[in-house]
């Protein structure tokens, strides 16, 4: 399986457009390709909890989009104003910066991003990114972060292990500073990151970062651990 990274995909200029917009969702998803469900069926873990909750979920998910373009867009007509009803914004986002970062000198796919300050400063930079969208998104509404998942080598075949091992403390390296933005104004933060055994197995992923199908699902049901802290009373009816 060829390594693909999320910024290797294509920009998309709009948002899934699984419903009709504006949507009246009361919930909104607002991140990149993970969101918008590269990798599994259209919408992923946003159109699996649709399924499995009677709550329409508006996908805001633009594949290949960076944490600043995500700053843009959140308040221009392609961000949340295709669903002026949302109450709720589920954030993941900062993936794409994330693979950049990881990618491009000075880490050049082998550093751990806490021994050198210049790229350590890009993820600060993601942070600030991140506290502008939640600032945008926090206009009467609730935002709930999440973190990414860990890699899994198999799903990597085209990284050395001393890659695979700056890949996975990358992606240490923006959850810290996803949790760590979200502490500042006590947003609550859904721990993808912590899901049981989620990483050990390679059937979780499409490529090395985007979930399969069965990824996805497990996401989902994740996201419905914490559902108190995102899903409108009304919403639940999971088995």
């Amino acid at each position: 399986m060829p390594r693909l990274s999320l910024a290797a995909l294509p920009f998309v200029a709009l948002p899934l457009l699984s419903g009709c917009f504006p949507s009246q969702s009361l919930v909104a998803a607002f991140g990149d390709s993970v969101t918008w469900g590269y990798g599994g069926s259209p919408g992923g873990w946003v159109s699996d909890l649709e399924k499995r909750t009677d709550e329409p979920i508006a996908n805001l998910g633009v594949p290949g989009e960076t944490s600043a373009e995500a700053e843009d867009r959140v308040s221009g007509p392609f961000g949340l104003a295709l669903a002026p009803q949302a109450e709720i914004v589920l954030l993941l986002h900062g993936g794409n910066d994330m693979n950049q970062a990881f990618h491009r000198s000075p880490c050049s796919l082998t550093c751990d991003p806490h021994d050198s300050p210049e790229v350590d400063e890009k993820y600060v930079r993601i942070g600030n990114h991140l506290r502008s969208i939640a600032k945008k998104a926090d206009k009467g509404r609730k935002v709930v972060f999440a973190t990414y998942w860990p890699p899994n080598p198999i799903a990597c075949p085209d990284y050395s292990a001393e890659e695979f091992a700056g890949f996975q403390m990358a992606i240490q390296r923006i959850n810290e500073e996803i949790v760590a933005v979200a502490a500042e104004k006590g947003h609550f933060v859904v721990r993808l990151d912590d899901i049981p055994e989620y990483d050990l197995d390679p059937r979780n992923y499409y490529d090395c970062l985007h979930p399969s199908g069965e990824g996805y699902e497990k996401i989902a049901t994740r996201w419905l651990t914490d559902k108190d802290e995102w899903l409108p009373a009304n919403g639940f009816r999971d088995e």
